[in-house]
Parts: C-alpha cells; structure tokens; sequence
C-alpha cells in the first residue's frame, strides 16, 4: 500500500515532504502514520503515479524551483502568494 506525507516524514532513510507519496511501506507503519495524522491513505491510483506536490508548504526557494519543473518562468520578485496562484492557475490548464 501507500499513503500521502500530510507532514514531513523520515521513512526508511528517506525524507517525505507534505504531499509526497510514501510507496513499499508495511501496513502497521501505514495505520500508525495515519493514526498519528501524519499521513492520508491513497485511494486513487492515479495519484501514486502523478502526485501533486503540497505547494502550500513550500517555501519560496521550493516554489520557485516546482514553477521551474512546470515549464514556467516566474519573477523572483513575485511573492509567495503571487507564485502560488500561479503555479495552481498553470496546474489547473495542465488538467485541460
């Protein structure tokens, strides 16, 4: 099974930030995880292989570097605010 990072999370050496996918985890850490409100099952297949990243927890630096993955090209003057809105306007014509 697998579950979505709803905090950062160290896994097997590894570090899930918020909106990452957790895959290959046994279902006792998978029902501790969800418990503790640390992680969210995964229902749809889909989105163990597209995830969308948590950019509300991004910082700048990371927004910035995702908007650059995407395709676009956004000023670093640009706030946080303004970088968001952007990056979900770019996902929400990615679904199109």
């Amino acid at each position: 099974m697998a579950v979505k990072a709803k905090t950062t999370i160290r896994h097997n050496g590894k570090l899930y930030k918020p909106g990452e996918i957790i895959e290959d985890i046994n279902s006792r850490d998978e029902s501790r995880l969800i418990s503790l409100g640390d992680a969210e099952p995964i229902e749809d297949i889909q989105e163990i292989d597209n995830p969308q990243p948590n950019i509300e927890s991004m910082t700048k630096k990371e927004l910035l570097a995702y908007s650059t993955e995407l395709g676009m090209k956004l000023n670093e003057r640009m706030t946080v605010k303004e970088i968001r809105a952007a990056i979900k306007e770019q996902l929400k014509n990615d679904e199109v």
